[in-house]
């Protein structure tokens, strides 16, 4: 009974706005940045 209503029908199409592609980029460059490493880091 599970199996029956838990497959998916067809191909499942994952939509990611570019705001948040946007503000993904821009995070992951001010924790690489050397400000970034200081503050991770604790000291």
């Amino acid at each position: 009974m599970k199996t029956q209503s838990t497959k998916a029908q067809g191909n499942r199409e994952l939509k990611v706005s570019m705001k948040y592609l946007r503000l993904k980029n821009q995070s992951r460059k001010k924790l690489c940045s050397e400000e970034g490493n200081i503050l991770a880091s604790g000291v």
